[in-house]
């Protein structure tokens, strides 16, 4: 029997050498030490402990920033909604307060006063008087009819420029303001007491209330030496003070006011032939520099007052046909007295004093109808 032939295993004669055979992949990869060796051996020593580190500071660093940035938020949205709630809660407090129960007004703290022109005017003029020796001199504001009311009144808004005076400071005093002041309250004692229609008795007004200046309220008169005056009304010496009130036969009725004191350097004054009454006032022992006393032909009463032997430069006076009453009163301290007329006046009573024999310039006497 014949055999088959034998048949060439290519596979095997292809593979027959092991030696020559690749081996099988996954025969190529590496073993896990092989692998960690190399890694071992391409990193940098040290390096990865480091970066451990820096992970773990990373983290300790975000650890404690973090708790303040918290806290500083909690913080700031606590203040920025505390405020805003303590306000709304005011506000409510306030609004229920004042809505349940009545609640007592806020107290004002006190304001500095700021005086009135008025009230500065007043305060002035009080001055002036009190200096002058008048008695409550306050108290004649109180009457609204009174001269010195209506003066005032003018004084604060009736006057005006040119002669009006510039408004007094805080503690100020002008003494042209109290001049004129003194000028207008003789108007109203002695002007609007007798009137005809819309005039008033003035036989001459002298510009009296009017917008000039006080020492300006006169009416040009011929020189008349006896009495050494030239202006008719109000004259002034070159410092712009009162020194002469020379009105007679003007129809003035009422009585001579107080305030006439206030002219301290008033040297004349001449009233006679009116219609006055009353009593001379006493403030008028402040008239120091007077020169020239004349009411005569009045109706003035009372007793002829001893403050006139204090008035040491008179040299004429003339009390002529009035209503005096009483004794003949010491005038022996007038020196420079040339002219005494006390006649007509039917109640003076009484012996002349001896004081009168020392009136060595006395050229005048008359005493007669007593």
């Amino acid at each position: 029997m014949m055999s088959a032939p034998e048949e060439s295993n290519t596979f095997d004669d292809k593979y027959d050498d092991t030696e020559a055979m690749e081996p099988p992949i996954h025969d190529q990869l590496p073993s896990l030490e092989e692998v960690h060796q190399k890694s071992t051996l391409d990193l940098p020593v040290g390096s990865f402990e480091e970066r451990k580190k820096a992970r773990h500071g990373s983290y300790l660093w975000i650890a404690i920033v973090l708790p303040f940035v918290v806290v500083t938020v909690i913080l700031g949205t606590m203040l920025l909604y505390g405020v805003g709630s303590a306000s709304t809660t005011t506000a409510a407090t306030t609004t229920i307060s004042t809505t349940a129960r009545p609640t007592r007004p806020p107290t004002v703290p006190p304001t500095a006063h700021v005086q009135t022109r008025q009230e500065r005017i007043v305060q002035c003029l009080g001055r002036a008087t009190d200096a002058a020796g008048f008695e409550d001199a306050a108290a004649v504001f109180g009457d609204e009819e009174s001269p010195q009311s209506r003066a005032l009144a003018w004084i604060v808004d009736g006057d005006s420029r040119p002669g009006r005076v510039e408004d007094p400071g805080p503690g100020e005093c002008y003494d042209r303001l109290v001049q004129r002041y003194a000028l207008a309250v003789l108007y109203y004692a002695m002007a609007e007491l007798l009137q005809y229609k819309d005039t008033d008795n003035w036989r001459r007004e002298f510009n009296f209330l009017s917008r000039k200046n006080e020492c300006e309220w006169h009416e040009e008169l011929e020189y008349v030496e006896a009495e050494q005056v030239i202006d008719y009304g109000v004259a002034c010496d070159w410092q712009g003070r009162v020194t002469s009130i020379y009105m007679p036969k003007n129809r003035l009725e009422g009585t001579i006011p107080p305030e006439i004191a206030l002219l301290s350097q008033l040297k004349v004054l001449n009233l006679s032939e009116n219609r006055l009454s009353g009593e001379l006032p006493p403030e008028m022992s402040n008239l120091l520099n007077l020169e020239v006393f004349l009411v005569a032909m009045n109706d003035i009463s009372g007793t002829i007052p001893d403050y006139l032997n204090a008035l040491t430069k008179l040299k004429k006076v003339s009390l002529l046909d009035n209503m005096f009453e009483g004794t003949l009163p010491d005038l022996g301290n007038l020196k420079q007295l040339t002219h005494l007329d006390l006649s007509n006046n039917m109640d003076l009573e009484g012996t002349i004093p001896a004081s009168w024999g020392e009136l060595g310039a006395l050229r005048g006497l008359f005493l007669s109808f007593n």
